[in-house]
């Protein structure tokens, strides 16, 4: 992946991970790896995104009950 995002073809990628392993690697199967691990990231990043939204949702409720309850709303 990393040599992915450095700007290397798959082609490339290929021939540099058949010489690091000793096995040989065809340009379409770093496609399909890079593929995949694009997909888990888009993915990890929409849970993310759900995850923020709900945590900040909830603290919102909490902090506007704390302040009702302890005057901090500025009403006492």
């Amino acid at each position: 992946m990393v040599l992915y995002l450095e700007g290397c073809g798959f082609r490339r990628i290929a021939r540099i991970m058949s010489k690091i392993c000793g096995k040989t690697y065809r340009y379409q199967t770093i496609m399909n790896w890079i593929k995949k691990a694009g997909i888990r990231v888009l993915k990890e990043k929409s849970k993310q995104e759900q995850m923020d939204a709900v945590e900040m949702d909830a603290l919102y409720t909490y902090i506007k009950k704390g302040a009702k309850n302890t005057g901090l709303d500025g009403s006492r």
